[in-house]
């Protein structure tokens, strides 16, 4: 306020002094008429909202499912963030809970009990009421293994049963510590679904996502696009929101692929918004005066390398210290992102509970390291310049899929490995394919997944041995690491987990389980005339307030 109050008064002081000096210069020679007085500017017309409207946003991620529980890619977690309200709701960067589905929950000592009231007032978009039997359904179907969850599974950890108490009191309970269970209620990977909708779609429910969020799906053709209507009965959004159903009336999310054809539509008006800019598409989008830039962080893993624990030669710890040290982070951010992106040397992106610079210190870019390392552990260079052992070359299968962005760094990657002697064979394929040789041990070294997480605890999901040919796509089977995992889940306390998760990390580390790259952004290019988008807790827009203006 201080500040507020010194400007206004140079304001104040310069319009005194500008009320003095006019009379004196205004007026021209004795006898002369005073020049005339300027003309007023028109007041400018303040933006009016618009209701309705229809978005068109195109996506450069084609969605394997839109079931949440079953795949992990990024455009279905988006997609389920309109379709699925959450049991309990965070403003992202705040520490608070507020209530979502569920009006409050209690969670006993040891984090083992979580108990949520729910309102009573809530309907699925096929009519059905929201209930405990609903909520006891839902997290049944994603700890199912039949239902073969890729990610969300990961979101409701060691889960071992729920409870109706009544129609409205569900108890989660859970075999160990869970702590971190609460944030995972805030996004919509634990996602309540309408058991009549499975129920009657079985196994076209994809086609027939049913929730109780602000829109419903209309239309899901694959590889293509998936449009979402109003939910007109929508009533029960947080208080930071508008009181109702959504302004829009539609939201069409477009499969468009290549970079350049999506910055193409948005600067054509065929597309009003789309996501995944590149670095060096957005001074020309900033400069169109019909467009703008939205920028924002997601919680998480960045860009990172995973390293096959067991499958040579990646079993080899010299191996992966090599790799670690071949890797220039900075000259690849700023060859492929213009300094857009920062460099990672630690398995969680800045801000989520648990990061620590400390880790950023174990391993810095030293090519003379890491071929020092490779003629110790007997890896020599052969006349090929690829280093040999036991008659073996060292060759590194790294499996990605196209059209994930993974096609750049991967190449840079292979080239810095290639200086000190490792051959990188990169192999590209449909996303379902990629997938299944991660979680293959034999079929590859390097996986190359991010994460957006809005807790630390996905490291439980990508290092414990229980999510081998889940989402443990480093196929890590350690007892001392699983020790480090269960010990960071046992207290609520942030300050606690958070050390408990740095320990885990430096494991991680030591062990060059991971390389990480870079980090990530949510970069959304869009028409100057949207306003009212929000961010939920892993950093996905929200378009419950998004309306046009004109």
């Amino acid at each position: 306020m201080r500040k507020v109050r010194c400007i206004t008064w140079i304001c104040v002081i310069s319009f005194l002094l500008l009320a003095f000096l006019i009379p004196l210069t205004a007026g021209g020679k004795k006898g002369e008429a005073p020049a005339p007085e300027p003309a007023a500017e028109e007041p400018k017309e303040e933006p009016k909202m618009m209701e309705g409207g229809d978005i068109v946003y195109g996506t450069w991620q084609s969605p394997d499912s839109l079931d949440v529980q079953v795949t992990g890619l990024q455009i279905t977690t988006s997609i389920g963030t309109q379709v699925f309200d959450p049991l309990i709701r965070k403003i992202p960067g705040k520490p608070e809970f507020y209530p979502g589905l569920a009006e409050k929950w209690e969670v006993n000592e040891d984090s083992t009990e979580f108990v949520f009231y729910l309102r009573k007032d809530v309907k699925f978009h096929d009519g059905t009421k929201f209930n405990a039997q609903a909520v006891k359904f839902s997290l049944d179907r994603l700890a199912d293994p039949a239902t073969r969850s890729l990610a969300a599974r990961g979101a409701i950890g060691p889960y071992e049963s729920c409870e109706v108490i009544d129609d409205y009191t569900v108890q989660v309970n859970f075999s160990r510590p869970f702590a971190g269970f609460l944030n995972m209620c805030c996004c919509v990977l634990v996602n309540i679904l309408s058991p009549k909708a499975v129920e009657t779609y079985g196994d076209q429910y994809q086609f027939h996502i049913t929730g109780t969020g602000p829109f419903m799906l209309k239309e899901y053709v694959p590889d293509d696009h998936v449009t979402l209507v109003r939910n007109p009965d929508y009533n029960w959004g947080p208080d930071w929101y508008h009181d109702g159903p959504a302004y829009l009336d539609t939201v069409t999310y477009k499969v468009i692929p290549e970079d350049l054809t999506r910055v193409s539509t948005l600067k054509t008006g065929e597309t009003n918004l789309i996501d995944n800019l590149r670095s060096h598409d957005l001074p020309d989008i900033k400069k169109n005066p019909d467009l703008k830039v939205a920028i924002t962080g997601v919680p998480g893993a960045p860009w990172i390398l995973l390293l096959n624990y067991q499958n040579p030669p990646t079993d080899d710890l010299a191996v992966r210290q090599a790799v670690e040290y071949a890797i220039d982070r900075d000259a690849m951010v700023n060859l492929l992102y213009q300094g857009t992106n920062e460099p990672s040397y630690s398995p969680l992106e800045k801000g989520t509970l648990g990061y620590s610079p400390e880790i950023d210190k174990i391993y810095t870019y030293d090519p003379a390291k890491a071929k020092q390392i490779l003629d110790d552990a007997g890896w020599k260079v052969g006349s090929d310049g690829i280093r040999q052992k036991d008659g073996k070359k060292l060759q590194l299968i790294w499996v990605i899929w196209t059209g994930g962005g993974m096609e750049e760094p991967a190449s840079v990657c292979q080239d810095q490995m290639r200086q000190v002697g490792i051959e990188a064979i990169i192999e590209t394929y449909d996303v379902g394919t990629a997938f299944g040789k991660w979680n293959t041990t034999d079929a590859l070294n390097i996986a190359m997944p991010f994460y957006v997480w809005p807790d630390p605890m996905f490291l439980q999901n990508w290092y414990g041995r229980e999510y081998i040919g889940a989402t443990n796509w480093g196929h890590v089977r350690n007892a001392e690491l699983d020790a480090l995992l269960a010990n960071a889940e046992m207290s609520t306390d942030p300050g606690i987990r958070g050390g408990a998760y740095k320990d885990v990390q430096r494991w991680l580390m030591e062990n060059a389980i991971c390389v990480p790259l870079f980090g990530k952004s949510l970069a959304l290019g869009m028409q100057r005339t949207i306003e009212g988008i929000d961010y939920e807790i892993i950093g996905y827009p929200v378009f419950h307030d998004v309306h046009f203006v004109k």
